[in-house]
């Protein structure tokens, strides 16, 4: 961690896991949330110190997470081919939802979830009724960065 309006303060570093890969703010931005891609392991970090507050193991590897607007978490399965959304704060799991294949890359628009999928699609899902939409056909492994 550094800080980007003084570069005379020292980084800051924490090792989480073997490979840590997906990380998002929560909503208050206090709180850094870190998947640890191999081991399927969510941390949940103090965004100022990077003390760890909680931590959950996922269905194996897992490997994007974001916010949703209203704070709770959306994780990616890779292992199990599904998403999960949990509490932000307790790391609870209160839904999942079966893809079929996995999903390496998610991107919020709205109430709207597009979730790159490995079978070269991208799906679409309502975040109000935690269900898919529908899809469409993408080119090989899409995985936006930005839903315009």
């Amino acid at each position: 961690m550094v800080d980007p309006e003084d570069m005379g303060v020292a980084p800051l570093r924490r090792r989480i896991g073997t490979a840590p890969e997906g990380m998002t703010l929560g909503r208050d931005e206090r709180t850094l949330y870190v998947i640890d891609r191999p081991n399927g392991t969510i941390h949940a970090l103090d965004a100022a110190t990077l003390e760890e507050r909680a931590r959950r193991t996922m269905r194996g590897e897992a490997v994007r997470v974001i916010t949703q607007a209203d704070g709770r978490l959306i994780v990616s399965n890779l292992a199990d081919k599904s998403l999960s959304r949990l509490d932000p704060v307790t790391l609870a799991e209160d839904a999942r939802l079966p893809l079929g294949t996995g999903a390496p890359g998610l991107n919020l628009a709205g109430d709207m979830l597009y979730a790159s999928l490995e079978n070269d699609h991208v799906a679409i899902i309502d975040l109000r009724t935690w269900a898919i939409t529908g899809q469409f056909a993408a080119g090989a492994a899409p995985d936006a960065g930005v839903v315009l």
